[in-house]
């Protein structure tokens, strides 16, 4: 009874080309979401299309929905609402870590152009990430306005397409019956230019070379979902501003990857400057400079040698000195990486 009803469903979902997430499809296994999850559309130097991609996240090993269109729209100007690159994913399956991207001639199944060499787009190499590759010859993503909609419609949606036909920042053209599934946009500020699917996640300065969604939320349509990434250096390490509202950040991208887990934007770095024999030395200057800070953060320890900082951005690297006229140490200055609290750098000192 219930093969009989299952073959009858798989039949109806056929016949209407309709099959969404969460819908048990033919030959697959169950999908119970799909989301955009990473985008680069400006690597640094020239625009390469084997450097940029598009990934999409859904459950490790399923299947795409079928009739699942990845389409990334113009939003400058007269030509705001066209179709600049569409792909039907449909029935592609996700890779063993939940993702599939999608990247440009050359790109798969690594990222540099001579092995061992870091080429215009970094170093980045697919293998061993468990991610699912597909190579589309005709993508070519913008730099300026633009939005990424993820689309499952029965009708087929291709390149060239207005979807908004009076410029009014309204879609009105998608096939009927179309559903949004997920979209992600931002706008480099130009009058008239245009975000669609409803998640501007526009920054407060500059235009985002990329976009990365936040692990934990896989909540479609969801704005705080996201931040925005500036792009900086062959190594392609990110910058992030400060007012992305998600109110987290990483420090580089991930392509073929899932996304590092957030941090928190305010962290603390906190220490003890002590004597030989563990004693605190109080009224020890400690500075820190590096990272975002346009000047130093000096601390005083207290009675117990302990200094504490507050507010430190996570996902920068710092330098820690100390200074005093009555202490002398073999090593003043550390470096820090920091990835989050901090909360054992120790510095050793003697009486001078």
């Amino acid at each position: 009874m219930f093969r009989s009803i299952q073959k009858t469903l798989i039949s109806l979902c056929a016949a209407i080309l309709l099959c969404v997430p969460g819908t048990v499809l033919a030959g697959g296994i169950p999908t119970s979401f799909v989301v955009l999850n990473e985008i680069q559309v400006n690597n640094p130097g020239a625009d390469l299309p084997h450097c940029e991609h598009i990934e999409i996240r859904g459950d490790a090993n399923s299947q795409i929905p079928a009739n699942t269109y990845v389409l990334e729209i113009e939003g400058d100007g007269s030509g705001a609402g066209i179709v600049d690159f569409s792909i039907n994913l449909g029935f592609f399956p996700f890779g063993s870590n939940g993702i599939r991207v999608v990247t440009g001639p050359g790109g798969a199944p690594t990222f540099k152009e001579n092995i061992g060499v870091l080429g215009p787009c970094g170093s980045r190499n697919y293998s061993g990430t468990g991610a699912a590759v597909t190579e589309a010859g005709s993508l070519t993503l913008e730099n300026g306005t633009i939005s990424f909609l993820l689309v499952n419609s029965a009708s087929v949606i291709s390149a060239g397409l207005d979807i908004d036909l009076n410029n009014d920042g309204v879609i009105d053209n998608l096939p009927i019956g179309a559903t949004i599934i997920d979209a992600v946009g931002w706008t480099d500020g130009s009058i008239g230019d245009h975000v669609y699917g409803g998640v501007n996640i526009t920054p407060g300065t500059g235009t985002p070379d990329a976009a990365s969604r936040n692990f934990a939320n896989i909540t479609p349509l969801d704005p705080t979902a996201w931040f925005a990434d500036d792009i900086v250096g062959t190594t392609e390490s990110v910058l992030y501003d400060q007012t992305n509202f998600g109110g987290f950040m990483i420090d580089f991208l991930t392509p073929g990857a899932q996304n590092l887990a957030p941090l928190a934007a305010g962290v603390f770095v906190q220490g003890r400057v002590i004597d030989a024999k563990g004693r605190g030395l109080k009224r020890v200057g400690v500075v820190l400079t590096g990272g975002l800070l346009d000047e130093p953060i000096i601390a005083m320890t207290n009675q117990f040698g302990t200094f504490k900082f507050e507010g430190v951005t996570a996902g920068e690297t710092y330098l820690l000195q100390v200074m005093s006229g009555r202490f002398s140490f073999d090593t003043p200055v550390q470096a820090l990486n920091v990835a989050g609290n901090v909360a054992d750098v120790v510095f050793i000192g003697e009486q001078r």
